[in-house]
């Protein structure tokens, strides 16, 4: 459990960095934001993610 709280207060001081916004565990908890991949595959050729911009970021 702790490893777990301690993984998500990382996403949110990531998502606070990158929007400006003071995010809260609440708003976090119900967010949209999916970095999953699409399809899993080893054979999936990844591309390089966009760099988040602080102020351009929008939080979902």
């Amino acid at each position: 459990m702790q490893v777990a709280e301690s993984t998500m207060t990382c996403i949110m001081g990531r998502e606070a960095a990158y929007s400006g916004m003071e995010i809260t565990w609440d708003m976090i908890m119900t967010s949209k934001q999916d970095l999953q991949p699409k399809t899993l595959d080893y054979k999936l050729a990844m591309g390089v993610p966009h760099v988040a911009v602080p102020a351009q970021y929008q939080f979902v």
